[in-house]
């Protein structure tokens, strides 16, 4: 079983998307079920990906993949700008959509500062300035550690050191004690924060989604976010997770995903 790189995020997306509506506070719930499908995180992550492979404006693809795939769930504002041409101009974000969507640059770029500059970049567009914008660079980087710790440094305050200065948590606060949302909640530091919380208590893959979703709030983003950033820090997911989520993604997701894995590969062995 090889495991796309992406598909960490995108597991969270899936399996948090029917819950996204329908909060839930357990952690023992089903993993998929009727309504278990990709939403627009999935989708955004996938065009990100083919941007960096393709050489294409990330705007391009961006609004290319909205296009395609025009009911999953994306904001009013974002769908504004799909249909519209330029940028969002001065448009001040709060929303997490620009984060949700940088995981491809953590593993694209070799650098901190190039994951940075290219987490601002994907962001511009749609996310120009506000916390919105803020929140891409500080996923992409967190992400970008986790990916780039060695095979044995794996703890809690290997954790604390990779959310870095990006997310800070007090590792005291449990999952229960959260301030949890009554009603949806997309800003973007509520579900970074929220994210970190998980993947931080979290003590397996599986573990860290189960906490995310539990969170309520913006499920599938939080368990998107968190999925993320455990995935590389794990480098494992259950079998019934993969079959799970795979079976539910376009045939033209897979491609992308597959690819970027294959391209990652070759890249590392020049």
């Amino acid at each position: 079983m090889k495991v796309p790189v992406l598909l960490g995020g995108i597991a969270g997306d899936v399996i948090g998307s029917k819950y996204e509506s329908f909060n839930t506070r357990r952690t023992d719930f089903r993993l998929f079920g009727r309504w278990s499908r990709f939403t627009d995180d999935t989708v955004l992550t996938v065009a990100i990906a083919d941007a960096l492979m393709s050489g294409v404006p990330y705007e391009v693809r961006l609004r290319e993949y909205a296009l395609r795939y025009p009911d999953a769930g994306y904001g009013d504002m974002f769908m504004a700008w799909v249909h519209q041409k330029g940028t969002a101009g001065d448009v001040v974000s709060y929303a997490a959509g620009a984060a949700m969507r940088v995981p491809p640059l953590a593993y694209w770029f070799n650098s901190m500062e190039e994951v940075s500059a290219a987490a601002d970049a994907s962001a511009l567009a749609t996310h120009p300035s506000g916390e919105g914008f803020v929140s891409a660079g500080q996923m992409a980087r967190i992400v970008y550690r986790v990916r780039s710790l060695g095979s044995g440094e794996r703890s809690q305050s290997t954790k604390l050191q990779v959310l870095g200065k990006d997310v800070v948590i007090d590792p005291s606060v449990s999952i229960s004690q959260l301030n949890r949302p009554h009603d949806m909640v997309f800003r973007a530091s509520t579900v970074l924060s929220h994210a970190a919380y998980a993947f931080y208590h979290g003590t397996a893959y599986e573990d860290v989604l189960r906490l995310a979703i539990s969170i309520g709030g913006d499920s599938d983003t939080i368990a998107c976010m968190a999925g993320a950033m455990a995935y590389p820090f794990y480098r494992d997911m259950p079998e019934d997770i993969y079959s799970g989520v795979m079976e539910r993604l376009p045939s033209d997701f897979v491609t992308v995903l597959n690819r970027f894995d294959n391209t990652l590969q070759a890249r590392s062995s020049k």
